[in-house]
């Protein structure tokens, strides 16, 4: 007798709410929310998420296996447009997709203040854009939503 184990997709809610922030010309701050956890947003079981994502010059995608509702990017290429999403994992099964996030790294040398925006791409296309970001003051930047 044989058992075939198949992977449910879709069995769960995709994170929402992906956004980006660039910290450096190579590292790239990502966070999301997952409706599953109510209120709270802790996680506090075996769920993990699988971040993908892939630089628009030559797609080459990558994965990172995060168990946290955030993650910084470093080793990314300066100056470089970058596609991001982001699904769920729990008690095997898996979400569809995060709607993708798009931002670019800074250019090198650039020091202080920036100007910094990321671009969630989806049915309803939504633009954030970061007022001014001092990259010593992580705390400083604040999102809002343009369009």
């Amino acid at each position: 007798m044989y058992f075939y184990v198949a992977q449910a997709i879709g069995s769960l809610p995709a994170p929402t709410n992906l956004r980006s922030k660039v910290l450096s010309p190579t590292t790239i701050w990502l966070q999301w929310s997952d409706a599953s956890l109510g209120r709270q947003q802790t996680v506090t079981d075996n769920r993990y998420y699988n971040v993908y994502y892939q630089s628009t010059n030559n797609g080459n995608d990558r994965t990172v296996v995060v168990k946290e509702l955030h993650v910084v990017l470093y080793n990314l290429l300066p100056a470089t447009t970058y596609e991001f999403k982001v699904g769920l994992v729990k008690d095997g099964l898996t979400s569809a997709f995060s709607d993708v996030v798009i931002n670019r790294t800074m250019e090198t040398g650039m020091r202080g203040t920036n100007q910094l925006g990321s671009r969630s791409v989806s049915k309803n296309v939504r633009l954030y854009s970061c007022i001014r970001y001092n990259y010593l003051h992580m705390h400083a930047c604040i999102m809002c939503k343009c369009m």
